[in-house]
């Protein structure tokens, strides 16, 4: 039969020996640690020499009868209630020599009866009557498949496994210090009063502070610019500098600029799409009328009576819409001449076109061979020659500043998280050779590109990465003089068959007009839009196409195991304690040693002990041991925590096989703990698979992409996550242990960090935003192209009509809808697939 413990003695007995050790810390150990000389591991095979090596033992405090209980033992018939079976015990007042300790301390198992469900979620039963002895936790409840909430993958702080854990703080008084309990309520601890990392969340809805100042914009943003590099203010609220320009996002003092400078483009532009909308309206009307006098027209501009004034009206609109996107026209100009093509080269040249085109019809009017044709004694028809293609030209332009917009909006939304106060991680390539062959050794790669994430306070060079030049902007250093030379060509021609020359600048203006994608500016803006609005929300950002590209390629991905199985997954069934009279010791030094690490069971060590880490004892000389676990130095002795070939490996004596298998059913795992030598513990514990990760995990499989999981739990191995998650086996490696420490030093906090990729929250932010980059990467590549099947076909048929010298049969209004209709499939095909 069972015996139960009672955890009032338990706990007095903890407290009664970290009592007497403190009040005699001084006659008795001088030093814990001495600064002069570290405690050095003994061999393996002399467990004598290392329980020698132990600092002096304080005085035993009087047993408990035997009556008391032996093990915890917990009773529920539903969920939602757990409560602890009510038991006579019979205990004995201890007293203790500690002054201190003027009061009776009591160890309190707190169990709310609302809290049923989330104690499940970290205790289950575990079927095994044949052992008196065993510590453990039981409910008669099935198991829970409770999934939290919160980010499963949250980001936790990297440590290095080099050096040592100072001691925790001993308080003044002991008397004022809090009973110490354990406590297993996981939900709520009010008790933990040490830093909690602020909750990785999803950011506030809106984009900036209302507020605007009123002073004139220190620069204009609107264009790129080489940025030196950025450095994070340290104070905030200091004003900046005036200076002369701001060539980028450099720190807080910063931000209300941008912000500023942000609203002031994205208002300009808006207004400048209005007037835009207006033009394009007049120039529409305009057009139409030429050859519908349906449409009354003032009878000065009349084209029956009035031709020039007619072609000098629709001039004067399409000169008007120019000088509203001077920003268009002139850049792409300016960017012509400099043999620097861009994305408003061919716009501009449109609109210089049709400019031309219209000068020509003012000098000479009868080129336009305008013709009445009476259809009744009221109603007769206007023909002309050629078509007007002003409205296509100033619908070009409309659809630049779409485009445009696009932009701004993309900043404005990454500039949120950019700005944030939180703490954000940047995405970087490993670029070291060394290890990459290490952590790549067993995985097929082509070309050994490897991503891993880096903790900073500061992300830089935001404002370049933005405004990075894209896919459809390099396209256009080669298309826009193609284009613009096969159209003077494809108009030489025209004047040489027709001898007409009103006909081969119209040539020349439709050529550049059906060549000019109303999509230039929207084909990778429209996608990198996208982009920003799914992953602003998740605390995550791409800055820009540049950012694209460089990770789209990306073949590995490194993360920590704690982001595989984050701590709510993990599951403690059972603690084994091998000797009966050390259980609070056996608590205290794993809690010490996995607290120090964080590691995946430091969540549940740390709701164990109360979340009072001043209970912790200080850890020294903490190393994994590859594939194995952790050994450590805790309180003078040599505390080992591991799998069963760590302990044979420093000669502790383990249970048989045919043991361990009676409680390692339905995927449990085993972790021995051992102390000076001796087996003291063996954790039962289970790793349950996330859905959220799994969902990213899938995504990353479908990808092809590699898994580079670094973990200091000999029980994390690739056939344990390709279990849980069916992770394809030929795409998962576990870093190499000795590499460890050089991977911590790598992602350490930084002052400031590259702001391509950046994210608030844990790997698995990371995971979705790289598998984005590839998807959008693939949206803006097949949108270009088929942006330039369009120009081909377009410069065809244009090419057949002007050689034939029926031209005139292509109005302005078949080239709009000929527009329209590959813009629509540009915005819709390569966008279909979902982030």
């Amino acid at each position: 039969m069972n015996k139960n413990y009672n955890v009032d003695d338990i706990l007095l007995e903890i407290k009664a020996k970290k009592s007497r050790q403190g009040s005699s810390a001084a006659t008795t150990i001088p030093a814990a640690f001495p600064a002069s000389k570290k405690a050095e591991a003994p061999l393996v095979n002399q467990p004598k020499q290392e329980a020698a090596a132990e600092a002096p033992k304080a005085p035993e405090t009087p047993s408990p009868k035997e009556s008391s209980l032996d093990s915890f033992h917990f009773e529920s018939s539903s969920a939602a209630s757990v409560q602890p079976t009510k038991t006579v015990v019979e205990t004995v007042r201890v007293s203790t020599p500690a002054p201190a300790l003027t009061k009776k301390e009591t160890f309190k198992v707190s169990i709310p009866e609302d809290d049923g469900l989330d104690y499940q979620k970290y205790f289950s039963n575990l079927q095994d009557e044949g052992e008196d002895d065993s510590f453990r936790f039981q409910t008669d409840a099935a198991p829970s498949s409770f999934v939290p909430e919160a980010d499963p993958m949250e980001a936790t702080r990297e440590v290095s496994f080099q050096g040592s854990t100072p001691p925790p703080p001993v308080p003044e008084k002991a008397a004022n210090k809090a009973p110490f309990k354990l406590n297993f309520n996981f939900d709520e601890d009010d008790s933990d009063n040490s830093p909690v990392e602020e909750p990785q969340g999803k950011l506030k809805g809106g984009l900036f502070p209302e507020e605007m100042m009123e002073e004139e914009p220190k620069r204009s943003l609107f264009g790129r610019k080489k940025a030196k590099e950025a450095v994070p203010e340290q104070n905030s609220e200091n004003s900046y500098e005036d200076d002369s320009e701001l060539d980028d996002y450099s720190g807080a003092a910063d931000k209300e600029s941008v912000i500023r400078d942000m609203k002031m483009i994205k208002a300009g532009l808006l207004i400048r799409l209005l007037l835009m909308l207006a033009v394009f309206g007049v120039s529409l009307y305009l057009a139409i009328s030429a050859t519908d006098p349906r449409l009354t027209l003032p009878t000065l501009i009349q084209p029956e009576t009035q031709l020039r004034n007619f072609m000098i009206a629709n001039t004067v609109v399409a000169a008007i819409g120019a000088l509203i996107c001077s920003n268009v026209v002139g850049g792409g100009l300016i960017a012509l001449l400099k043999l620097k093509a861009d994305c408003d080269t061919l716009p501009s040249m449109a609109v210089i076109a049709t400019l031309a085109q219209g000068i020509c019809f003012i000098v000479r009017p009868d080129l336009l061979n305008m013709t009445l044709d009476t259809v009744s004694s009221t109603e007769y028809t206007i023909t002309m020659a050629v078509s007007l293609f002003f409205p296509v030209a100033m619908l070009i332009l409309l659809f630049a500043l779409v485009g445009k917009i696009m932009v701004v909006l993309r900043i404005q939304n990454n500039f949120k998280m950019v700005a944030s106060d939180r703490s954000k991680y940047s995405i970087n390539m490993l670029e070291n050779k060394g290890l990459l062959k290490e952590w790549t050794k067993n995985l097929d790669m082509e070309d050994y590109l490897v991503a891993y994430p880096v903790k900073t306070r500061f992300l830089s060079k935001f404002l370049e990465y933005s405004y990075s030049e894209d896919y459809a902007e390099q396209m256009s250093t080669i298309l826009a003089p193609v284009s613009i030379l096969a159209a003077i060509l494809i108009s030489v021609l025209s004047f040489v068959f027709n001898d007409n020359v009103g006909m081969a600048i119209s040539t020349f203006a439709a050529v550049l007009c059906i060549c000019t994608p109303l999509t230039a500016t929207i084909a990778a803006n429209w996608p990198l839009l996208r982009l920003s609005n799914k992953l602003t929300p998740n605390g995550a950002m791409v800055a820009g196409y540049e950012s694209v590209a460089k990770f789209a390629d990306t073949e590995g991905i490194v993360v920590k195991a704690s982001d595989i199985f984050p701590p709510e997954n993990v599951t403690l069934h059972a603690i084994k304690a091998f000797d009966q009279s050390k259980i609070d010791s056996v608590i205290l030094d794993a809690a010490s040693v996995v607290c120090s690490t964080k590691g995946m069971l430091s969540g549940v060590f740390t709701k164990i002990i109360g979340s009072d880490k001043s209970l912790l004892r200080p850890v020294e000389n903490i190393t994994y041991e590859d594939s194995m676990g952790l050994s450590a130095w805790v309180d003078g002795k040599r505390v080992l925590i591991g799998n069963r070939e760590l302990m044979i490996n420093h000669g502790v004596e383990v249970p048989s096989m045919d043991y361990e298998k009676r409680y390692v059913k339905d995927s449990k795992n085993i972790i021995y703990l051992s102390n000076s030598g001796e087996l003291s513990a063996m954790f039962v514990i289970s790793y349950n698979p996330n859905s959220a990760v799994m969902d990213e995990l899938d995504k990353l499989a479908d990808n092809g992409m590699f898994l580079i999981v670094e973990t200091s739990d000999p029980n994390i191995t690739a056939e344990k996550i390709h279990e849980a998650y069916d992770f394809p086996l030929e795409q998962l490696q576990i870093m190499p242990a000795k590499t460890n420490s050089q991977y911590h030093s790598m992602t350490e906090e930084q002052s400031s960090a590259p702001a391509r990729i950046g994210y608030i929250g844990g790997a698995k932010t990371m995971i979705r935003a790289l598998c984005d980059c590839i998807t959008i990467k693939s949206a803006i590549v097949k949108g270009v192209v088929i942006q330039m099947a369009s120009l081909i076909i377009g410069y065809g048929i244009i090419a057949v009509f002007s050689l034939v010298g029926d031209l005139g049969m292509l109005s302005f209004s078949h080239l709009i809808l000929y527009q329209l209709f590959w813009s629509l499939i540009i915005l819709v095909l390569p966008n279909l697939k979902k982030l």
